[in-house]
């Protein structure tokens, strides 16, 4: 992960956080099933930079998820959610661009809710696991 996420045992027991800041990654991830906006998370921690969350999103969006499916034929080789041709990255663009998670899930119904939930999860762990291996 980036230089925008800092992990030491001393603040939060390691788990990649902002630099400077005590807000984890995992706060961003929150807040999108919490169906808030890019907005409303740099509004409750003023402390992190818009451009850090997108940076973060952006290497998310990136990582291969065992919850999504990747074929080289479809869509590029971008990892889409489960039986559709709808890459994760539009999730994290449609945050980025100021959307909540209601909305997404409004203009692609036939996406699983449990899917999207537990990309979202997976992402988590697996930037957490990315980003403590990276720290040693």
């Amino acid at each position: 992960m980036t230089h925008q996420l800092v992990s030491t045992p001393e603040i939060l027991g390691g788990t990649p956080c902002f630099h400077d800041t005590h807000v984890p990654l995992s706060a961003v991830i929150e807040a999108i099933i919490a169906q808030a906006t890019l907005d409303d998370f740099l509004a409750e921690h003023p402390e992190v930079e818009r451009e850090d969350v997108e940076t973060a999103l952006d290497e998310l969006k990136q990582m291969k998820y065992s919850s999504l499916s990747i074929d080289p034929e479809r869509m590029g080789g971008s990892p889409c959610f489960p039986g559709t041709r709808v890459p994760f990255y539009v999730l994290t663009d449609y945050f980025i661009g100021g959307s909540p998670l209601s909305e997404f899930e409004t203009d692609f119904p036939w996406i699983d809710h449990n899917d999207i939930i537990s990309t979202l999860r997976e992402a988590i762990a697996h930037a957490t696991n990315v980003h403590a291996t990276n720290q040693k």
